[in-house]
């Protein structure tokens, strides 16, 4: 070999080294070797992971974490995560959302693989049932009946259109018995006060931004964690007693009927049949939030919410499995 050959090399393998150490530096990781914990690798990867409850051909139900935005918008910088472009590059696909989740709102979220599947999803979901899980301040202001229906109309880019929210308390306890002021004034005893609060199922009937949360405030039990519709002292008792530092709002369950076409032979003559499929996805309340309900200060109030929906004490799972997630696995 030439010495000119040689030299090449040499300079050669004395910039892939430097290029190497320089991406290991930059994202903060350690040279891997013999012998070597990469865990801490594998926990940051499956972290980025947006959990699959259910995977069809033509579409996908992730279960949407707390604190990240469906989509990129005019308000979104270039850095920013967002649900969409997690979800494709986990599954190699492009997705198009059914329907909306706040950036605040952790729970099931339905996503198509072609547009005009999404717009099929979506007419089957407003013919549909969508439920929330909730955690409100305050003790159920309304006695013995359980269910209440908020219809107040809700204002939309200027106009008041119409909104129907159904509430069905699960769980509610008074706590110490301190009325709201007295609890959030900045008087009470932080650390031994345990405040009234209540675990609701939300039903809306119509889809108004924000619905759910500004139909708490209308019946002045906010939603605690709400910065935009709550009460911004109630947040701060809950996030350091309680570590509550998110929305308490999770979507937990989605029905609804999807039509299919489908071709039989009855007599040597091919014909068209509809059918309907039942779909019933269930999205188990996420860590952040279940840390909250188990505290033991709330024991009582997340027996009675159990007694009342047995579904809450699912544990959360993953379908898994390369790139399509067929195999199922708990997510913890």
């Amino acid at each position: 070999m030439s010495s000119h050959s040689l030299g090449y090399w040499c300079s050669f393998i004395i910039r892939f080294i430097f290029l190497y150490l320089l991406v290991i530096s930059s994202n903060g990781l350690s040279a891997p070797h013999s012998g070597g914990d990469t865990r801490s690798l594998s926990s940051k990867r499956l972290k980025s992971r947006i959990p699959v409850l259910r995977y069809e051909d033509d579409w996908v139900c992730v279960s949407k974490p707390a604190g990240i935005t469906l989509y990129r918008g005019r308000n979104t910088s270039k850095r920013e995560k967002v649900v969409t472009s997690l979800v494709k590059r986990q599954l190699s696909r492009k997705v198009f959302p059914v329907h909306r989740l706040d950036h605040r709102t952790s729970g099931a979220l339905l996503l198509a693989f072609k547009s005009k599947m999404a717009a099929k999803l979506h007419a089957a979901l407003r013919e549909g049932d969508k439920e929330y899980i909730a955690l409100l301040r305050g003790v159920w202001r309304f006695g013995d009946n359980e269910t209440i229906v908020v219809d107040k109309p809700l204002r939309v880019d200027g106009v008041l259109k119409n909104a129907t929210t159904i509430f069905e308390c699960i769980g509610t306890i008074e706590g110490d018995g301190l009325l709201n002021q007295e609890i959030y004034s900045g008087n009470a005893d932080e650390v031994n006060t345990v405040p009234a609060c209540t675990i609701v199922r939300a039903k809306p009937l119509t889809g108004r931004n924000h619905q759910i949360r500004r139909h708490a405030y209308n019946m002045s039990m906010p939603i605690l964690g709400d910065s935009e519709h709550g009460d911004s002292r109630a947040n701060r008792f809950w996030r350091n007693k309680f570590g509550l530092n998110r929305l308490a709002l999770h979507c937990f369950s989605l029905r609804l009927d999807l039509q299919a076409n489908s071709e039989v032979s009855c007599g040597g003559n091919d014909r068209k049949i509809d059918s309907r499929e039942k779909v019933d996805i269930l999205a188990p309340i996420p860590e952040d939030l279940e840390e909250v309900f188990k505290r033991k200060e709330l024991s009582t109030l997340w027996m009675k919410a159990l007694q009342k929906e047995p579904r809450l004490a699912v544990e959360r799972y993953d379908y898994r499995g390369g790139t399509f997630g067929r195999k199922r696995s708990h997510a913890d």
